[in-house]
C-alpha cells in the first residue's frame, strides 16, 4: 500500500511540475483589479481603526460610568449608616428618660443611674 501511495505521488508531481515552471503573465486588468483590492483593504483598514478609537473612547466611559456608580451607592450607604446611628441614638436617649423616670420611684434604679453618672 506504501509503495502505490508514493507511486501515485510521484505520477502526480510530475504531472503538475511543468505548470509550476511556467511564468505568469499578468494583464493590465488584473493589475488595476490588484490596485482595487489594495485601496479596499486601507479603507478596511481605516475602519478598523476608528472602531478601535470607539472601543477605547468606549473603556473610558464605563470606567466613569463604575467610578460614579460606586460613588453613588457609597454614598447612599454612608446616609442609611448616619440615619441608622441617629435611630439608635434616640432610642438610646428614650430608653435614659425612662429610667430616670423610674429611679423616681426606684431607689435602686436612682443609685445605679448615679454609680454611672446618668442621674
Amino acid at each position: 500500500m506504501g509503495k502505490v501511495c508514493r507511486v501515485i505521488l510521484i505520477l502526480l508531481a510530475l504531472h503538475v511540475w511543468p505548470f509550476a515552471l511556467t511564468a505568469i503573465e499578468y494583464t493590465q486588468k488584473d493589475r488595476d483589479i490588484l490596485i482595487e483590492i489594495r485601496t479596499k483593504l486601507h479603507e478596511i483598514d481605516k475602519r478598523f481603526e476608528q472602531i478601535d478609537k470607539r472601543f477605547d473612547d468606549l473603556k473610558i466611559y464605563m470606567g466613569l460610568l463604575t467610578t460614579i456608580t460606586i460613588a453613588v451607592l457609597s454614598y447612599v450607604m454612608y446616609r442609611i449608616h448616619r440615619i441608622e446611628d441617629k435611630n439608635d441614638n434616640r432610642s438610646y436617649d428614650k430608653i435614659i428618660i425612662a429610667m430616670r423616670e423610674l429611679a423616681q420611684t426606684d431607689p435602686k434604679m436612682q443609685k445605679a443611674l448615679k454609680v454611672v453618672g446618668l442621674l
